[in-house]
């Protein structure tokens, strides 16, 4: 595909992108657990 004026690498780069915007995405969803910032007591 010489000539066609756009490299390869960004093709075969496009799964990962894909990946990192998906994930990106969930984590703004993520809630915290309930108990954070206190201390583990043992029973």
């Amino acid at each position: 595909m010489v000539g066609v004026g756009f490299p390869v690498q960004f093709l075969q780069m496009a799964p990962y992108a894909v990946t990192l915007v998906v994930l990106a995405g969930f984590i703004g969803r993520a809630s915290p657990p309930k108990a954070v910032g206190q201390p583990y007591e043992k029973e």
